[in-house]
């Protein structure tokens, strides 16, 4: 029995599969994506792997329209979960804007992956540009497809994204996400027909064998995360070191437990940033577009707090990004504990970066 070949269980979820999650499908083309659930233990509804329609090159000058199995970012994620070793993400860093095709998009964008290695989470920064992966809307039509004019930042993010999993965790990813490969010639080999015979696949027969989630290793430490923070270079890194999830969630901890050392890594942030925060923005050759203003440090600690967190709000480019960042328990915390006066300028600063951005998207 071939992946492709189907039996009666197959069939009743490859009917229910083609009225949800993949409309229009051929029938084969979703038995192999139950297959590659199978062989992966994925739910089949966490849609992790897409069917995605390409030309694909079958001789020399020869070129047919198939349907190809690609995963999608949700593959990466749900295998780097279950390491045990994934660390987070950092908010994903766009560079400046563009005008064309009638929409605004990002030149590039820059996120980065954290894993724990040795016990301590370390990055693996990523960044894609625009020109390099967005979808044509046809063959001889140069403009972007309908989902990357639609939403050009959270596209080019989730490229970012993906790169930056397969070179945090390359035993577990190959090749390239659907999202990556939309709108491209594939010249690649396409799955057909597999050697060995399987089991028809079942939902509860996956979640049997799903795998049991390994211990995470000890966590953040105040010594490494500053170590982390005075090796930061520029200011894209300091900015995925202080968003990631798990410095984020470490140093909450550390505040409630020791303030003492929280107060520590919060001035090695500081310092980091009066030290590299201009660069935000000078990746490689790009230009710098909006200097951060160093904090001077003559400045009462509250008051170079207040404006290093200004300055975070106002290199933010998405509105999302400012509300989330608002609603992040340590920041929240922080400003608990600024004289009233203070904590306003950061709320009025969130408001008016919000407003600006709505009013220019």
């Amino acid at each position: 029995m071939s992946l492709t070949t189907t039996t009666n269980d197959d069939s009743a979820l490859i009917e229910v599969l083609s009225n949800s999650l993949y409309p229009g499908a051929k029938p084969e083309s979703i038995a192999l994506v139950l297959a590659y659930c199978r062989a992966n233990k994925i739910d089949p509804m966490l849609k992790a792997v897409h069917i995605v329609g390409m030309s694909v090159k079958i001789s020399r000058d020869r070129y047919e329209w198939r349907d190809v199995l690609m995963p999608g970012i949700a593959d990466y994620r749900i295998k780097a979960a279950r390491s045990g070793e994934y660390a987070g993400k950092s908010e994903p860093v766009f560079g400046p804007d563009k005008q064309g095709y009638g929409i605004t998009y990002p030149e590039w964008c820059m996120l980065t992956v954290f894993r724990i290695v040795d016990g301590q989470a370390r990055p693996f920064p990523a960044k894609e540009r625009w020109s390099e992966n967005f979808a044509q809307a046809g063959k001889n039509d140069p403009n972007p497809n309908y989902m990357w004019a639609k939403r050009p930042y959270g596209q080019l993010a989730k490229c970012a994204e993906a790169q930056a999993l397969r070179m945090a965790f390359p035993e577990l990813s190959g090749g390239y996400t659907a999202e990556e490969m939309e709108g491209k010639t594939f010249d690649g080999p396409t799955i057909d027909a597999p050697p060995a015979a399987l089991e028809p696949v079942t939902w509860a027969g996956i979640a049997e064998t799903l795998p049991p989630p390994k211990r995470q290793p000890a966590g953040i430490t105040p010594a490494s995360l500053i170590a982390a923070v005075e090796a930061a270079e520029t200011a894209a890194e300091l900015e995925a070191l202080e968003t990631a999830t798990v410095n984020v969630q470490a140093r909450e901890r550390m505040r409630q437990a020791r303030p003492d050392l929280a107060d520590k890594v919060d001035a090695a942030f500081a310092a980091a940033w009066a030290r590299c925060g201009s660069q935000l923005g000078d990746q490689g050759d790009e230009p710098e577009e909006q200097p951060m203003a160093d904090p001077a440090p003559e400045l009462d600690p509250q008051e170079r707090d207040v404006l290093a967190e200004i300055a975070t709000i106002n290199r933010l480019r998405v509105p999302e990004q400012i509300e989330k960042r608002m609603m992040l328990p340590v920041n929240v915390a922080m400003r608990e504990a600024l004289p009233r006066e203070m904590a306003l300028r950061i709320l009025d600063a969130a408001k008016s970066r919000t407003a600006e951005l709505r009013m220019n998207a």
